[in-house]
């Protein structure tokens, strides 16, 4: 099938402009079956519908959905949104042969409409990528301090794994951060209660959970959970609870996350551009152009070989990086990916 992106002719200044408005050229094919060509045109129409969609925000459901569902997720929210096109000029039309109609549109597309309805869909099936998370020390006050750092920190990542979250440790070396730092606190205690004249132990076990930007350091998920269990093996009986207040947190982080992910929360990225200022000016319109989910791009350096910028961005930074990683790799895309550290990205011109 063939798609072709219009060229990008932006004038560059220190801080950019967002531009919500879309435009892409895009051919769709029509099969004609019984000499139909209404019906083969129109076939094809919706055709080249769908590739302007799938051209403009492909890397963008790729990079916010998980990986076993994306062609799902694709087809479904390709043929929900082909409706979100503000307008379209048909730019060329034939009958290509005895059985093909070919249209070509020139289709003009709302980002935020589009972008909207796509996480809506996403939300919806439950298609939605899980940030990374990394743990900090958990603090323990009470007995058995240790041993239920380890347990509870074992069980939480174990919960979160099964959400669908990723979550970094020390031993696992990343060159993109995790979005959240996970912080815990646990308090444990032991009692002993006298019942029908023996002695009962009661363990009880009370968890928070502070689930924070890395970028900003704000705490969008707190969870509070507690749990007693009667048993006079207190250490067996506190890791237990571990499991079950771990569940629960999980759930409740899960929730949170969802929730901020689709809401109108813009994360700092600082792109780095190795090139000299005519391919650096050509690399940030396209960026400024075709990247999904840039809300905001200004100009903080640019000498003879370097170029930054400071780009807002609604949703993970990994996200980011997944879409430019993506698109890096097209033929008439003008940058390749040289580093990423953290919220910095290094590009390069091809």
């Amino acid at each position: 099938m063939l798609v072709r992106l219009l060229s990008v002719v932006l004038m560059l200044s220190a801080t950019f402009s967002v531009s919500w408005a879309k435009s892409v050229e895009v051919t769709g094919y029509g099969v004609i079956e019984q000499n139909n060509l209404a019906d083969a045109r129109k076939n094809a129409i919706e055709d080249a519908k769908r590739v302007a969609i799938e051209q403009l925000f492909g890397s963008y459901i790729s990079a916010r959905t998980e990986t076993n569902n994306f062609m799902l997720a694709a087809e479904k929210i390709y043929s929900t949104t082909k409706g979100r096109l503000d307008s379209y000029t048909i730019t060329d039309e034939q009958k290509l042969d005895d059985s093909t109609f070919v249209v070509t549109l020139l289709a003009s597309i709302d980002e935020l409409s589009v972008r909207s309805e796509v996480d809506q869909q996403l939300s919806k099936y439950n298609w939605l990528k899980k940030p990374r998370i990394k743990f900090s020390s958990a603090t323990v006050d009470g007995p058995y301090q240790s041993n239920l750092q380890r347990a509870f920190d074992t069980a939480l990542q174990n919960a979160l794994i099964d959400k669908g979250f990723t979550i970094l440790t020390d031993k696992f070396h990343s060159s993109i951060n995790p979005s959240f730092i996970l912080s815990s606190n646990l308090q444990s205690s032991v009692s002993t209660e006298q019942f029908q004249g023996m002695d009962i132990k009661s363990n009880q076990l009370l968890a928070s959970v502070d689930l924070a930007s890395f970028q900003t350091g704000i705490v969008i998920s707190n969870a509070t959970q507690s749990a007693q269990k009667a048993g006079a093996d207190s250490l067996n009986a506190l890791q237990k609870l571990t499991n079950q207040l771990a569940v629960r947190i999980a759930q409740r982080i899960n929730l949170d996350t969802k929730v901020a992910w689709l809401a109108d929360n813009q994360q700092p990225v600082l792109i780095e551009i190795s090139a000299n200022q005519s391919s650096s000016d050509e690399i940030l319109a396209f960026i400024q152009e075709w990247v999904v989910g840039i809300v905001g791009v200004s100009k903080e350096l640019q000498n003879t070989s370097t170029t930054k910028v400071l780009a807002q961005y609604q949703g993970w930074p990994e996200q980011l990086f997944d879409q430019l990683t993506v698109m890096s790799k097209q033929p008439n895309v003008p940058f390749s990916i040289e580093q990423i550290q953290g919220g910095n990205i290094v590009l390069a011109a091809k």
